[in-house]
């Protein structure tokens, strides 16, 4: 049935005439996959945003999110 659309996504990207060197922004939605029920696309996330992540996706606040398919 595929309900959740589970995707990754950043909220920011580099701009060095902002302070920091970050401008608010919020990238384009990439799908990673789809489930069934809401409790697992939420337990995905959770697992997914828990896990070590790169300088740069720290940096621009990479991640996992979900919606209603």
């Amino acid at each position: 049935m595929n309900d959740y659309h589970i995707f990754t996504r950043t909220f920011y990207r580099e701009n060095s005439k902002w302070p920091n060197g970050l401008e608010p922004y919020m990238s384009r939605k990439t799908t990673v996959c789809y489930v069934d029920t809401y409790e697992e696309a939420r337990d995905y996330c959770q697992r997914e945003n828990t896990q070590p992540r790169t300088v740069k996706q720290v940096r621009l606040s990479w991640k996992h999110e979900f919606e209603r398919a």
